[in-house]
Parts: C-alpha cells; sequence; structure tokens
C-alpha cells in the first residue's frame, strides 16, 4: 500500500533514502515537502508500533530510535525540522526558507522550534493514550483524564497560533506557506479526520487556524501523502467510540 512512494532517485549528489512512517507527523511533512517539490527518493517504511525504530539495525544508523530520518548527502540526519530545513537549504526551496532574508529564517525557526512544545506536545498527549485502548492495553475510562488535559494543551497551541499569526496572516509566516506551516499543519491532519478538531472547538472559538486548515489542504500533494491515513483512522474508531461513551459516564 506504500508502494506509490517508492521511487529510486538518480541526481548529481547521491540518492535520498528516508525512514518514515505514514502515522507519524513529523514524518508526514517530510514526505509532503518532497512531494510538493517533486523530489524523487526511496522510501523506507519504519513501523514505530512494531518496534522496528528500536532494533538494533536501525538504532546503529540513528541512535535517537525515532522517525522521519534521511539519508541524504554522505550522511545520516534525523528531527523532522532539521531534514526539512537541510533539504530546503540544499535544494534552493527559498519560496518555503528563503536564504535571503534572516529575518524570515528565524520566524520559520520560531515556528519550527515552537511545534515540539506547542501543537506536537498536545497530539502526542492525545494520540498515545488513544493508540493505548486501540491495542487493548488501557480501557477508553482510563484516558478521560489524559485526553481532558491534551485538550487544554491543544488549545493553548491554537491560542498561540491565533494570536501569534493567524490573526493577521493567512499562514503562520505570512502570505505563503512555509517549511513552519508543512509542520505544524502535520499535527492537524489527523485529529481532524476522528473529529476532535471540532470537539476542541476549533470552528466557533478559532475561525482563523480552521481557515488556515482549509488553505493548507489545497497545498499540492496533500491528498497524495495521506492516502495510507484512512486505514490508520478506520483502526481508531473503535477506541474513539469508547473514549466518547466514557466520556459521558464520567
Amino acid at each position: 500500500q506504500f508502494l506509490y512512494f517508492i521511487v529510486s532517485f538518480t541526481s548529481q549528489r547521491m540518492s535520498i533514502i528516508v525512514y518514515a512512517h505514514p502515522v507519524s507527523q513529523p514524518s508526514r511533512a517530510v514526505l509532503w515537502a518532497l512531494a510538493m517539490k517533486g523530489i524523487e527518493y526511496e522510501l523506507k517504511v519504519v513501523d514505530v508500533m512494531k518496534g522496528e525504530t528500536e532494533t538494533d539495525e536501525y538504532l546503529g544508523k540513528f541512535p535517537s530510535g525515532a522517525v522521519p530520518a534521511i539519508e541524504i548527502d554522505g550522511m545520516r540526519l534525523s528531527e523532522g525540522a532539521a531534514i526539512l530545513t537541510y533539504l530546503a537549504e540544499t535544494r534552493g526551496w527559498d519560496d518555503l526558507y528563503p536564504s535571503n532574508d534572516a529575518a524570515k529564517r528565524a520566524k520559520i525557526s520560531q515556528w519550527l522550534h515552537w511545534h515540539h512544545s506547542g501543537s506536537r506536545l498536545a497530539t502526542t498527549h492525545f494520540f498515545r493514550p488513544l493508540f493505548g485502548v486501540a491495542l487493548g492495553k488501557v480501557d477508553g475510562a482510563a484516558i478521560v483524564p489524559a485526553i481532558a488535559e491534551a485538550k487544554k494543551q491543544f488549545r493553548d497551541a491554537l491560542l498561540t497560533m491565533k494570536f501569534g499569526a493567524l490573526k493577521d496572516t493567512p499562514f503562520l509566516c505570512g502570505d505563503a506557506p512555509t517549511l513552519a506551516d508543512v509542520l505544524v499543519y502535520c499535527e492537524f491532519d489527523q485529529l481532524d479526520m476522528i473529529g476532535f478538531l471540532e470537539e476542541a472547538g476549533i470552528t466557533p472559538d478559532f475561525p482563523e487556524v480552521a481557515a488556515w486548515i482549509e488553505r493548507m489542504k489545497a497545498l499540492p500533494a496533500h491528498d497524495a501523502v495521506r492516502a495510507p491515513m484512512p486505514r490508520v483512522v478506520e483502526m481508531l474508531k473503535p477506541a474513539v467510540e469508547k473514549l466518547r461513551a466514557a466520556q459521558k459516564s464520567s
């Protein structure tokens, strides 16, 4: 099912090998940027849920044991933001990360760094408990407090996005999308698919963010990169239903 991603790459430099999984939000950001720019690469799907990031072989290449990771230009690199900025700087993606505008790059970097403690923190605290229910490790009632805290964290992130940028500009760093939008948005797509954004009140309370999401959906390769996601959402549906039932009875 991932064959549509697997392509060969030949250039004057070296081949690009991307280690990623579609459930990983930063993985989708890297794959999306490559797709938008028409950069070919070889994808090696690494299943985090099966422990494939914890094997001796993988840790020997990438000691952090995380995806995404990349082999490029004779080196190995992990962390989504680092990969994105390296690609932009070495492949001339000035529209996403302008080489001639230090102030603009600083604003983009501000959001790339914020992502870890902002939107990503909230979504991680939502999905990890939910996957626990899906895998039968915990029941729906056990994760209700964690989900309530995740919702609070997520609304804090939405406030930062609204007043930090989107009340004044259509994208996080101005009138056009940048690496900041690509990375941050990938925390929203699967939340949208399972209905969590509506539960968090994004439409009535954060119309600027809701409009930004719609603009991001219209960007090239959005749907192609997310083609595996409906299968993941289908797997999570029983867990979401158990959570909803537990929330009503709590």
